[in-house]
């Protein structure tokens, strides 16, 4: 609860600045677990309700966290796992997934691109504490139609790690 009453003034800058739905989300186990999120004034929107879970290698969110873990672990969390395609996007071996979350880990973000649901967006980026810990991600979900129109005009990526890196220097991460 900490981290939900925490993350709220960056959730409701990014949610300001999107007009997009905002989650904050950990990792519990191999799964996401929504925490917190901000809906959309739109009138189509994402609807991923708070305590949601949702696999972790096929989300934006998961991903960002993901990324932060060394190979062996990634490799131990899903060594008896089978990555389940939910569209045609999904990453569905664990070489193409950490190929992607080593990308992931050099640009600081991750977007799923419609990996879990067709016509999602969703762009994260990782939040950590003063011992430098992963501890949770924030993410713009947005439909992908929106997302194509919109992308030319907002920077998605920049708000969100601009969001994700001030609530983790109010976490105490120097880095």
């Amino acid at each position: 609860m900490g981290l939900r009453r925490q993350a709220q003034p960056f959730l409701e800058e990014l949610a300001e600045q999107t007009h997009e739905t905002v989650n904050l989300a950990i990792l519990d186990g191999k799964h996401v677990l929504y925490i917190d999120k901000i809906e959309s004034p739109e009138t189509i929107k994402v609807d991923l309700n708070i305590g949601k879970r949702l696999p972790s290698y096929c989300t934006g969110l998961g991903k960002a966290m993901l990324a932060q873990m060394s190979e062996k672990k990634v490799k131990q969390l899903f060594k008896e796992e089978t990555l389940t395609a939910y569209t045609p996007n999904t990453i569905t071996s664990i070489e193409d997934l950490l190929a992607e979350l080593s990308k992931i880990k050099r640009q600081g973000y991750s977007i799923d691109n419609e990996e879990y649901v067709k016509g999602l967006v969703c762009i994260a980026a990782p939040v950590k504490d003063y011992r430098g810990e992963t501890v949770a991600a924030m993410s713009i979900a947005i439909p992908e139609y929106r997302y194509k129109t919109a992308k030319h005009n907002i920077d998605y990526i920049y708000l969100v790690k601009k969001a994700a890196c001030g609530f983790s220097r109010q976490l105490g991460y120097k880095g």
